[in-house]
């Protein structure tokens, strides 16, 4: 069996291309001068390293000797070396080259992304990050803390007493609750750069800053609903789910783009902000739950969470007010709705 092409050769370290004859006879892959048809090079084929075309562009075939050369993808000898490669070309070459299976696959492959990233993602980051031993989370609290302490935490100015009388409602929280699976260790920092806030890391590390105290410190009760949500990131494991979930989209987006230039750049980017925030936001709103059914385990009213809220979003003012498009690259639902959201807690609890 002989077949015959026509490509271009590319020797490696040069920025010259040759053109060239090449030929398929007796399992070897014959490549020949245009002008002289004398042999340039000749190796059994099977040896060789073929990339699969991607709509029309050429097909590249890796030599022994680290040239490579190009061929049209409808060229006799790189179909024949696809076919070779890998049988599955035979049904994908088939479906890229049919218009009818054109429209099906614009329709089918939005829905599958979609699925990949609403529903496999979430369920396998969901699955890997409860696999993991406590002792691995407690690990990472370990590393973390020391690094955010040393760049962007001060020690607390809160008072001892104080400090005292909060750590004694959460230990009490903890204890009505159930809640003895990880070794909650309740901290207190002063921080410009977190402001009023409060983080949890995934071993049951949770960090409580000054502002945070002071803006609630007539309201002690509503403190105690904001560690109802972050005790909720530790049980739900939502750290590591979110790690899992971003390294997940990042490969996903990087497998879907990762060969496009321009503006597909620029759109897998701002795509993978969007849907991982759409992560984060699905996780907050998870933690909200949690606190207020915590809330109303503990005989408390869910009006806390909703006061904790309200005094967030009076103290961030303008920055709290999202449009319509703003909301899509926010990490958190907009604090207005966790206001209603916990309102309508806090009416249910009274009938």
């Amino acid at each position: 069996m002989q077949l015959h092409g026509n490509g271009k050769l590319m020797s490696r370290g040069q920025d010259a291309v040759r053109d060239v004859k090449v030929r398929i006879e007796n399992e070897q892959l014959v490549i020949l001068d245009t002008d002289n048809s004398e042999t340039i090079y000749q190796s059994e084929y099977q040896n060789l390293k073929v990339s699969e075309p991607l709509g029309s562009i050429p097909c590249d075939v890796l030599l022994s000797d680290g040239n490579h050369i190009s061929l049209d993808r409808d060229d006799p000898v790189c179909r024949f070396l696809l076919e070779q490669k890998n049988s599955v070309f035979h049904l994908v070459d088939k479906l890229e080259r049919s218009k009818r299976y054109w429209l099906p696959a614009l329709v089918l492959v939005p829905i599958l992304f979609y699925l990949l990233i609403n529903v496999v993602v979430p369920g396998a980051a969901r699955s890997v990050a409860h696999i993991l031993p406590v002792s691995f989370l407690h690990n990472v609290d370990q590393e973390s803390i020391e690094f955010i302490a040393e760049h962007v935490l001060d020690e607390t100015e809160i008072s001892e007493q104080t400090q005292r009388l909060i750590n004694d409602d959460f230990d009490y929280m903890l204890q009505r609750l159930q809640l003895n699976q990880y070794p909650y260790d309740l901290r207190f920092y002063k921080s410009e750069a977190f402001g009023a806030n409060a983080f949890a890391l995934p071993g049951g590390t949770i960090v409580v800053t000054d502002d945070l105290v002071n803006l609630f410190a007539e309201q002690p009760q509503v403190i105690s609903a904001i560690l109802l949500h972050e005790i909720a990131h530790v049980e739900h494991r939502h750290g590591m789910q979110a790690m899992a979930e971003s390294l997940a989209t990042t490969l996903l987006l990087s497998y879907f783009f990762g060969d496009l230039q321009g503006m597909a750049e620029l759109f897998s980017g701002t795509a993978l902000t969007v849907i991982q925030n759409n992560f984060s936001r699905d996780l907050e709103a998870e933690a909200d739950d949690f606190a207020l059914e915590g809330l109303d385990r503990l005989d408390r009213s869910a009006d806390d969470f909703a006061k904790a809220m309200q005094g967030l979003f009076e103290q961030q003012g303008d920055a709290a007010d999202e449009d319509n498009l703003g909301k899509y690259f926010s990490t958190h639902p907009a604090l207005i709705e966790r206001i209603n959201k916990a309102k309508r807690a806090a009416e249910k609890q009274t009938h």
